[in-house]
């Protein structure tokens, strides 16, 4: 049986949001995932197709794992399925023959007119039944060394190579043109039945506007790995300060600090709180057999998260910091 508690440990919040959603059969129809583990959102994505797709769901939460849908979308080929990127590629057709030809010449930076006009030309055929999963994302071609690892299954458009993986990337406004987003818009506000739209970026500030308005935004942890940042002795004497006796607990004592290290270093809000988890992973990092502790860190590194994503939410910086090391007191 396949369910999203895979995805709980690591992404808590996505988890228990869609599950309910599929308990109480109330999904919409356009997502926006924002957040920076991209592979994780779009096994996620994965993972849903194939609970909505299951001919034989256990629960309206699971899928059965076994069926043919279920074994497609393992494999990243289903025909109801579609991720469109920059790196998908339209094969050439030879006119004699009727047979397709693999396109030559290097990967595209950004989806082309081709590419979106493929999808809404498919979006407008029947179904087949299926429910349609429609995944918007950036991504680049990487080499690979001996024991690297392909994070995600790529769709089966994407140029298999010798020695290269593929990396996920954030949906922009370099990799999906304005003029582009702007005849997508259109199936945003009019959508064909039985489809889902996941848009895959970091910041829905790189999106317009208009997008963005349509769809629901599901924010995502940040992944360990990005937080692994060189940091000043600046930077960690005042994070370190954050949690000494006088001032943590100290919501005012706190906040000082912290504006104190934007004004003197010029780092805005949201990247100093990215550098106060990346020292906060180093003491995690040194805490793994001490297991309420590491447990503890966990909690503030996914505080300071929800911190950045209420400044993201356009919600004022001093109520943000406030909810945030209020939380920390309770942690």
């Amino acid at each position: 049986m396949k369910t999203l508690i895979d995805f709980e440990q690591q992404q808590p919040l996505p988890t228990r949001f869609f599950t309910q959603a599929l308990q109480n059969h109330c999904m919409v129809n356009a997502y926006i995932f924002r957040g920076k583990d991209f592979a994780t959102s779009y096994r996620l994505v994965l993972r849903l197709a194939q609970i909505i797709n299951c001919s034989q769901r256990p629960n309206p939460a699971a899928a059965c794992g076994q069926c043919q849908s279920c074994r497609w979308i393992e494999d990243n080929a289903h025909p109801g399925v579609m991720t469109v990127s920059n790196l998908t590629y339209l094969p050439d057709i030879d006119p004699e023959t009727g047979t397709s030809k693999t396109k030559s010449g290097k990967p595209s930076q950004v989806i082309k007119v081709d590419q979106l006009d493929n999808l809404l030309n498919e979006l407008a055929l029947h179904s087949g039944g299926f429910h349609r999963i429609i995944i918007l994302t950036g991504a680049q071609e990487c080499p690979a060394t001996e024991h690297d690892v392909q994070p995600f299954p790529p769709p089966k458009d994407w140029r298999q190579t010798e020695g290269v993986l593929f990396d996920l990337l954030p949906l922009d406004r370099k990799v999906f043109p304005d003029k582009l987003a702007n005849k997508f818009l259109k199936t945003l506000e009019e959508p064909p039945l039985d489809v889902l739209f996941f848009l895959l970026t970091d910041s829905e500030d790189k999106l317009l506007d208009t997008i963005v308005s349509r769809c629901q935004l599901v924010p995502f942890n940040t992944p360990a790995s990005c937080y692994t940042i060189d940091l000043s002795p600046i930077e960690r004497e005042t994070f370190g300060t954050l949690f000494a006796p006088g001032h943590y607990g100290d919501f005012l004592a706190q906040t000082t600090l912290l504006n104190q290290l934007v004004a003197d270093t010029g780092i805005d809000l949201p990247d100093v709180l990215t550098r106060l988890q990346a020292f906060l992973q180093e003491q995690l990092e040194t805490h793994v057999e001490n297991a309420v502790k590491y447990q503890r860190i966990k909690r503030l590194i996914m505080q300071v998260e929800h911190a950045k994503n209420m400044i993201r939410d356009r919600v004022k910086e001093e109520p943000a910091l406030e909810e945030m090391f209020l939380s920390f007191s309770l942690s």
